[in-house]
């Protein structure tokens, strides 16, 4: 049976590995029942790497620091692995441009190693300024986002006003629903000006709502979409 370290006792990464386990089984078998082992490991860069030498490093430190835990203990594995997740900033044309990374370093008792990447993704500015500036690390940031959630609602709207109001903005918008929790949904203006009152400095007006009842949740997190509230017109 295969075994696996990795220099890390985060849910996530041990995830991330399984993960890549099991897609390494439907080629070959011999994987099909290997034994990932986390180990908690300290290393030499910051808690919220911000470029590619320190997640690079990173993951190189958090697989050769899982050889040394399992060493010390007169244990071994086929393979050590160290996962690092981070940013990297570069600048094209003056503007900055901040993407999230994610580096993997890979070892065997032998001398062969190598690295790998994930793909990256732009981060909203507002996330990076508040991981650089704030100093802060970007799961916690990420938690006030979520909710401490796994998950995040986007709402799609199809009213053309709202969708004319996302187009000029330029990116997401932090929008709760338009009434306080557990009251009825607002269906006009008007509604929303009862309820919230001088909380709200603007109302945008787009008339009354055609259907008047609760959004549709769709729920696509586990891969088989659900409906947990709502209806679908087809």
């Amino acid at each position: 049976m295969k075994t696996i370290a990795l220099g890390s006792d985060r849910a996530a990464k041990i995830m991330a590995v399984r993960a890549t386990v099991a897609r390494i089984a439907t080629i070959d078998p011999s994987w099909a029942n290997a034994n990932v082992v986390a180990r908690r490991v300290e290393t030499s860069i910051p808690a919220m790497p911000l470029t590619d030498w320190q997640l690079m490093q990173g993951a190189r430190e958090r697989a050769l620091a899982a050889h040394e835990s399992l060493r010390s203990r007169r244990l071994e594995a086929d393979i050590y692995v160290g996962l690092e997740g981070g940013f990297h900033s570069v600048s094209i044309e003056g503007e900055w441009h901040t993407f999230l990374r994610g580096w993997a370093f890979a070892i065997d008792n032998g001398d062969r190693s190598a690295f790998g990447a994930a793909p990256s993704i732009s981060v909203p500015p507002h996330i990076v300024k508040s991981v650089i500036e704030g100093r802060r690390e970007l799961g916690l940031v990420i938690d006030e986002v979520t909710g401490g959630q796994d998950t995040v609602g986007l709402r799609c709207p199809s009213h053309p006003i709202a969708q004319e109001l996302l187009r000029v903005f330029g990116g997401g918008i932090a929008a709760p629903s338009a009434s306080r929790f557990g009251r009825i949904s607002s269906t006009t203006a008007q509604h929303v000006r009862d309820e919230l009152g001088d909380s709200v400095d603007l109302v945008l007006d787009g008339g009354a709502c055609e259907v008047g009842i609760e959004s549709t949740i769709l729920d696509v997190s586990s891969g088989v979409p659900t409906r947990p509230r709502g209806w679908l017109s087809i």
